[in-house]
């Protein structure tokens, strides 16, 4: 799916979206919390599977891909 189809559906489930092309990279936790407009969850942004970080700078390939899928 797209990026904004899979953004409505993780927001109503309160889940985390990452692309299938991106096996054991980060996860992106959409939000509207405070400054924090979505949460890059652990994968290749940290060693840690408990971190959370602030932000995320999508590029095109992202923006235009439809390989969007739900991440429990």
């Amino acid at each position: 799916m797209n990026i904004q189809e899979a953004t409505k559906l993780a927001t109503e489930r309160g889940i985390a979206i990452k692309r299938k092309s991106y096996e054991g990279s980060a996860a992106i936790l959409p939000t509207n919390v405070g400054n924090y407009q979505c949460l890059v969850i652990a994968g290749k942004y940290s060693t840690d599977d408990k971190i959370a970080h602030a932000g995320w700078q999508p590029g095109t390939d992202d923006l235009i891909a439809d390989d969007w899928e739900l991440h429990y």
